[in-house]
């Protein structure tokens, strides 16, 4: 049977909860014929599990490739009308799959993206590496709107990828990217409160803070680069490096306004998340004067 709905799983590096997220999927409770495929990172090793893992289609990269690249692989391959991207660190809720097929089927035309929660029991240091990493918005229980959405629980119609030539082979951005693009031809991403994945974030400072730092220089070559900066823009810019933790507190407070759970857990987290802001910044600045240190990873 022809899959309705194809579930693109991006693993980057060893991937622990890849089998827990492709169980969550696989015990969804519905009628809905939906296949699922890992894009597998080439130096991620021979993680399958026949026993585990039967009937998973597997999407085997020949190099390390740029995410946009890495999610094109996944979602030419797949064959469903709707494409759902999932990270190998979050796991599917209760509902998930049956959600976002009604809510695709209310809203044909558009990407539908849902929450993205943390584990009941966070530590403080998986809380700042939420709020580092993608810290998505409180969704109203009517939904609503957004021009951009965290990739990690975000589905589309696949002739709206097709129309759009899929994710830009950019080293990072590529989903702003696409958004960008739907949004300039009046399309939108509809956010539900149904279909909802638990986020599992890093849970180790030392982790954290080199995640943040390569991020930061990742970014701050793809800015200077969009930007067209000379090495002389790209050094001055590097000097206000310091201006960035407070820009990224000022944004996150923003952010949480709205919630005030989500502020809470925010403030408790502040003091992880400077260390982790400061990473970025100076990563940022790395970025700007040296470029980015390698390929990032398929995330």
């Amino acid at each position: 049977m022809t899959p309705h709905l194809s579930v693109v799983v991006m693993a980057h590096g060893r991937s622990p909860r890849l089998l827990s997220c492709l169980q969550s999927v696989q015990r969804q409770l519905t009628a809905l014929p939906y296949e699922i495929l890992v894009v597998l990172n080439p130096a991620d090793g021979d993680i399958r599990s026949p026993a585990d893992l039967a009937g998973v289609r597997w999407v085997e990269l020949r190099e390390r490739l740029h995410p946009g690249e890495a999610r094109n692989a996944g979602w030419t391959a797949a064959e469903g009308e709707i494409v759902a991207f999932l990270m190998a660190n979050c796991t599917a809720l209760p509902g998930w799959l049956d959600a976002l097929a009604d809510e695709h089927r209310r809203r044909p035309e558009h990407p539908v993206g849902g929450p993205v929660r943390l584990p009941d029991n966070a530590r403080i240091v998986e809380t700042a590496a939420y709020f580092c990493e993608l810290a998505a918005p409180p969704v109203p229980d009517t939904g609503r709107y957004a021009d951009d959405w965290p990739i990690c629980n975000l589905s589309y119609p696949r002739r709206l990828l097709e129309a759009a030539g899929g994710f830009a082979a950019t080293a990072g951005g590529s989903d702003r990217e696409l958004h960008e693009h739907l949004r300039a031809n009046g399309v939108r991403i509809w956010v539900s409160p149904r279909p909802a994945v638990t986020y599992h974030p890093i849970d180790n400072v030392g982790d954290l803070l080199g995640h943040e730092f390569r991020a930061g220089r990742l970014y701050g070559d793809l800015r200077a680069s969009r930007e067209g900066l000379s090495r002389r823009g790209r050094a001055l810019r590097a000097l206000a490096w310091w201006i960035l933790p407070g820009v990224f507190a000022l944004r996150g407070l923003k952010q949480t306004r709205d919630d005030m759970r989500t502020r809470l857990l925010f403030l408790r987290s502040v003091h992880i998340l400077l260390l982790g802001w400061t990473a970025r910044a100076l990563g940022d600045a790395t970025g700007l004067l040296h470029g980015p240190a390698r390929v990032e990873g398929t995330a």
